[in-house]
Order: structure tokens, then sequence, then C-alpha cells
């Protein structure tokens, strides 16, 4: 199903960049407000969690991208677990994920300077 979804967006993709992006600012926020409300959900009395959290919510819009914001959580629980010394509850799938996050912005970083 999810590959005939994207045979489909190569040929819708033409069309849905026709239209303005101020017509999709609104939909956009009211996304945006459907994901706060997940907040609520989540234990702020732990720092475990809460620090992720936290880090994450503020880095999509501070990056202009939900990507990168996304990467500073992960890459923020993965250090905080380690400072608290609980490396051992970190799956291992997620130090594989913080270790691509990181060889993607050393080389955005090295490509911005043209060393490569």
């Amino acid at each position: 199903m999810t590959g005939v979804c994207f045979l489909l967006s190569l040929f819708l993709s033409p069309i849905v960049g026709l239209v303005p992006s101020s017509a999709t600012a609104p939909i956009l926020i009211i996304v945006g407000v459907m994901m706060c409300g997940a907040l609520k959900d989540i234990d702020w009395k732990d720092i475990e969690t809460a620090i992720p959290c936290f880090l994450t919510v503020v880095g999509m819009p501070f990056f202009y991208s939900i990507t990168d914001g996304l990467a500073f959580g992960f890459i923020s629980f993965v250090v905080v677990k380690l400072a608290m010394k609980k490396a051992k509850e970190i799956h291992p799938l997620m130090y594989v994920i913080v270790v691509l996050f990181f060889i993607k912005y050393l080389l955005t970083a090295l490509s911005t300077i043209g060393v490569i």
C-alpha cells in the first residue's frame, strides 16, 4: 500500500506544488495544534522524559524542520540517559540513529565551510 501511494505521489506532486504556501499555512497550524494535544500525556515531572520532549518540541520551530527537531530530541534523549548512567535502557537502534544524525550534521557542516 505504501509503495502504491508513493507511485501516485510521483504523478501528483507537480500538481500539489502549484498550491501556494499561503494556502497550506492554515492547515499546518491546525496540524500543529493537534500535535500539541499529545503534550498533556508527557510526564513532565520525570526529568529524563521531560528534557528530550521539551527540546524536541522547541527544536522544530527553531530549526524550521521537523526532522531536525526530532534529531535534536533523539540526541538529547541519548545524552540524558547516558548522563543519568542508564545506558542499558537505551535501545541499540537509538545509538545507530544518533550516530547517523551526527554524521549527517558533520557532513553538512564540512560541506558548508567548503572542506568537502
